[in-house]
């Protein structure tokens, strides 16, 4: 799906295209896969050389902590954010505390360049933890879900009658 949009990019006529050139549909398919390839490859390293150390497990601990304080967030926003399984394990019990009062959620892109294993489980644990949350707005894009994706959501997603 990444290189079928990044070829109709890179044939597509744009400000860009004006300034650099249109490609040809084959050569636009043989640069998207290699540019899919080698971000895929590259993402693969690096969490094959940095998984969820303490370090990151720390730092989740520290971000989320204002959230453990009495409060009246009604949105959360964790995009764009890697969550591994510990560092789940340490929003799980924050986000326990403050799901009646969450109204918005935002958690597009949270899983991104994890094994799928522990993708779903990263998804099946946030999930359980809003369960019963009344939202009138939740982004769970760009997290590859798939089937087994929404399966892993489908204690939040179920019972969800208000989203907007």
């Amino acid at each position: 799906m990444l290189a079928e949009r990044m070829t109709k990019n890179l044939t597509t006529p744009s400000i860009f295209s004006r300034k650099y050139g249109l490609l040809s549909k084959e050569e636009a398919e043989e640069d998207a896969k290699q540019i899919e390839e080698i971000a895929f490859t590259t993402t693969t390293q690096h969490f094959e050389k940095e998984p969820d150390e303490p370090s990151l497990t720390q730092e989740a601990a520290e971000l989320l902590e204002p959230l453990r304080a009495p409060s009246s967030y009604t949105k959360i926003c964790f995009s764009n954010r890697s969550f591994g399984l510990e560092a789940a394990q340490v929003a799980e019990s924050i986000l326990l505390s403050i799901k009646d009062q969450l109204k918005e959620v935002d958690w597009s892109d949270f899983v991104g360049g994890r094994p799928e294993a522990e993708a779903l489980e990263v998804m099946t644990i946030f999930s359980c933890a809003l369960e019963g949350c009344v939202l009138r707005y939740l982004n769970l894009s760009n997290n590859a879900t798939g089937e087994k994706g929404v399966r892993a959501f489908q204690s939040l997603l179920k019972p969800q009658n208000n989203l907007e």
